[in-house]
This record gives C-alpha cells, sequence and structure tokens, in this order.
C-alpha cells in the first residue's frame, strides 16, 4: 500500500482487512446476513399482503356458474351384472 498517493490514514484504512482476516470475515458475514433478512422481510410482508387482499370478499371478482344437463350422456350403470351377465 505504501506505492499509492494516499494520505496515510486511508492507507491504514484499505489495509486493515487484510491485517485482520477474520474481523473481516465476520463483517461480510454479517452484511450478508442483514441482507438476507431485510430481503426476507420485504419479500414476506408483499406475498402476505397479497394473500390477504386476495381474502377480502369486496376484491374477488364475480363468478357466474350454469348448470347444463347433457341430454345425450349414459345414465351410471348398476352395480352388478355388466353387459354380458358376468358380475364384476
Amino acid at each position: 500500500m505504501g506505492l499509492l498517493p494516499l494520505p496515510r490514514p486511508v492507507t491504514y484504512g484499505l489495509a486493515a482487512p487484510f491485517t485482520h482476516p477474520v474481523r473481516t470475515l465476520a463483517m461480510l458475514l454479517a452484511v450478508a446476513f442483514g441482507t438476507v433478512a431485510a430481503t426476507l422481510a420485504v419479500g414476506l410482508t408483499s406475498f402476505l399482503t397479497a394473500v390477504c387482499t386476495a381474502q377480502n370478499p369486496e376484491s374477488r371478482a364475480a363468478v357466474t356458474g350454469h348448470d347444463h344437463k347433457l341430454n345425450d350422456a349414459a345414465p351410471p350403470r348398476k352395480a352388478g351384472r355388466g353387459p354380458r351377465g358376468d358380475t364384476r
């Protein structure tokens, strides 16, 4: 770091991570954990907001159902004997 034309306090600050690798690793892990926790909190909040909005009866879409009867459908077969007289 002595070759850079920077003030001495700046070069000491840039050299500190190399002289204290455990402290640097702990700091990086803390920053990564905080980033993951914040991302999870924002995602969970938006997901739960969407779920609560979907459960609100006022925000649901109107659904119309029709009861169509199929005239050409065969009636269900009764249990017992098959078409050839054998039992199932």
